[in-house]
């Protein structure tokens, strides 16, 4: 193997690994930043692939990753709101019962 197909299957293979360590992330401090790198890696190497033509196979695969991880980062986003409004809510328990008492 070249020093050429070398370096492209090393690239190939970091976005995949970025993907598998956002989808596994347990830490939610730390998601949106893998869930981000898995973005760019995925966008870098779509970006590298316009220029042949047979790999239609990965195109998919790399989309379907993209919109996993668009999904993953939406579903992130919902619970950051459910839990500010709960906090918020437990923060001003009476705010809404209080006037109608």
């Amino acid at each position: 193997m070249n020093h050429s197909a070398s370096s492209q299957k090393q690239f190939t293979n970091d976005w995949k690994d970025l993907y598998i360590a956002a989808l596994f992330e347990h830490d939610k401090n730390v998601l949106p930043q893998r869930i981000a790198a898995a973005q760019a890696a995925i966008a870098a190497r779509k970006e590298e692939l316009l220029a042949s033509e047979n790999n239609a196979d990965e195109r998919r695969v790399l989309d379907n990753a993209a919109f996993s991880l668009q999904a993953l980062a939406q579903c992130f986003s919902m619970g950051q709101m459910v839990a500010h409004r709960e906090s918020s809510a437990r923060a001003q328990p009476n705010s809404v019962l209080g006037d109608f008492r």
